[in-house]
């Protein structure tokens, strides 16, 4: 596919950069727009349609109008941008017919043929770079200081006293700052307090230095951009347009087009290949070891019935019920003494890539996974450029990281364990809290079912604050105070809950499997008639059972 798109843009570039002062857009449309269903008719699996409709559809929205700017005024004088003024809107006020590309000072100006943004991609790379450093460095900053002062509020907090608002709403201000600490001087006995309130202060400095610096960059670039417009020459201006503009617009769409195909077919294969991975007797027979298995587990502990089997789980996670073998009393563990926290991303999803080498994990992907543990060995997860890595902690086998926010609370406090980390490389991403606790408090494999303790649940969603989202600190983890077994109770719980958790997805798998042989069987007799008698249906009939 690459290949023949690729001939077909160099055919279509030319075309497009002969295109002029009084020529007729719609020949330049018909010309390259049948040049490109044709050669796309000689691709398997795609269809040339739906690639056509994507060049008609972006003719529609913009191309049409750049041609006849080009035809009516030429490149370079298309390609001038124009200054946006105010005008009276409804409400009878001065307001902003439309947003604009950039401004200097308060002026705003857009460029309708060569949007500001390629500009910025052809010619000033390095200086949007050092503004999207500036950007990275804000967020890192913003997030020091919320976790600042979500450590310093509450009674205890070194914090308290220069804090303002309530909830979500909380902030500290630069004068409450410099008044409190005016106020306390060098008294030895506020000297913790006086620590916290010039390392906040020192924090805050900073961001509003690289806030300014942002500011100043941001502004230095966009009147370099506005200079450039103004000595464009016809062959850059017609570059911008065609390659930048035109052709990377209409091989973006169709690369997704390609990539829409090739996914479906993806998933095709591997639906096939998880069909005849296991035949459906082998399935049966796990199911059937790991059912004799979760039996024994609870005929120890008498759990015979369903409903005993949820209270058993339940009751093996709050130290209710007991396995054989362990009496020692449960002991309360305020989870803040043995925890360290590991620094998170900023990250949003558009920054990041497919190719680099470290692994991001988002907090979208935690909220929807169906395991309690991320195997990064079998996780196919976004990555993170090394640059913006190196300036977060790895993470390690056996640390928990939970989703920070949720839509509802059912979600407060889901999180995975972290498995396969000596192998692969992974941050916590935005929105994540990741967690290391001291492992001979809690075990490597029993981490991720903290999140059903009854106690641990109860106590988060306690504390979750927000109206449409559900929010989750770090503090709040810290604060909780729950009963765990000894590290062998725990390994010994965490053993049976895997027990379930496997029993549970092999019936999952049995019952897939099961599934795909009736909907093949009812195929194979639709497709042949309803007596199936012919020996091709019979032989047809076998081939599913077998391979099902």
């Amino acid at each position: 596919m690459s290949g023949t798109f690729a001939a077909w843009r160099t055919r279509a570039d030319a075309a497009c950069r002969a295109f002029g002062p009084g020529d007729q857009p719609k020949e330049l449309i018909e010309a390259i727009s049948e040049d490109l269903l044709e050669a796309f008719r000689k691709v398997p699996l795609v269809d040339p349609y739906d690639v056509y409709q994507h060049l008609m559809d972006y003719w529609a929205e913009a191309l049409q109008d750049d041609s006849y700017v080009i035809a009516a005024t030429g490149w370079v004088a298309g390609s001038q941008p124009r200054e946006i003024v105010k005008r009276k809107g409804k409400s009878g006020k001065l307001e902003w017919p439309e947003p604009g590309d950039y401004m200097l000072g308060r002026r705003r100006f857009t460029s309708d043929l060569i949007p500001a943004r390629l500009m910025v991609a052809r010619y000033f790379a390095a200086e949007q770079a050092e503004i999207d450093a500036f950007d990275v460095r804000i967020a890192e900053l913003e997030q020091d200081l919320a976790e600042k002062l979500e450590e310093g509020a509450g009674e205890d907090g070194l914090l308290v006293e220069v804090i303002e608002g309530e909830g979500d709403k909380q902030k500290i201000t630069a004068k409450a700052l410099k008044a409190r600490l005016k106020e306390i001087g060098r008294d030895p006995d506020m000297a913790d307090e006086r620590k916290a309130l010039e390392a906040y202060q020192k924090v805050m400095t900073t961001l509003d230095a690289t806030k300014k610096k942002r500011k100043t960059a941001d502004e230095a670039m966009w009147k370099k951009v506005h200079d450039r417009y103004g000595t464009l020459t016809e062959d850059e201006a017609t570059t911008l347009v065609v390659a930048d503009k035109w052709l990377d617009t209409v091989e973006a769409r169709v690369t997704d087009e390609v990539a829409h195909v090739a996914q479906a077919l993806s998933t095709r294969v591997k639906g096939l290949a998880e069909r005849y991975a296991m035949p459906l007797p082998e399935l049966e027979k796990e199911v059937q070891a790991l059912s004799a298995r979760v039996a024994k587990h609870l005929a120890a502990i008498g759990a015979t019935t369903g409903q005993a089997r949820q209270q058993a789980v339940i009751g093996l996670l709050s130290g209710k019920v007991r396995l054989p073998g362990f009496s020692a009393p449960w002991r309360k563990v305020k989870l803040g003494d043995h925890v360290t926290f590991i620094r998170n991303g900023v990250h949003s999803r558009a920054q990041l890539t497919v190719n680099d080498a470290v692994r991001n994990l988002h907090y979208g992907d935690i909220h929807v996974a169906s395991s309690i543990r991320l195997d990064l060995r079998n996780a196919s997860m976004p990555r993170l450029p090394s640059a913006e890595a190196s300036r977060l902690a790895k993470l390690q086998d056996g640390d928990l990281v939970f989703v920070d926010a949720s839509e509802d609370l059912a979600g407060v406090g889901k999180s995975l364990e972290i498995t396969g980390a000596e192998e692969i490389e992974v941050v916590a991403g935005q929105h994540t809290i990741a967690a290391r606790f001291d492992k001979d408090v809690i075990v490597d494999g029993f981490k991720g079912y903290l999140q059903y303790i009854p106690d641990f649940s109860s106590h988060l969603r306690r504390l979750a604050a927000g109206t449409k989202v559900y929010a989750t600190n770090r503090k709040h983890i810290a604060s909780a105070e729950i009963e765990l077994p000894e590290p062998d109770e725990q390994i010994a719980i965490a053993s049976v809950l895997s027990d379930m958790d496997a029993e549970i997805a092999a019936l999952e798998a049995r019952l897939d499997k099961s599934r795909m042989l009736k909907q093949a069987m009812m195929q194979a007799l639709l497709t042949g008639g309803a007596g199936a008698e012919s020996e091709s249906e019979n032989a047809q009939m076998q081939l599913v059972a077998a391979h099902a």
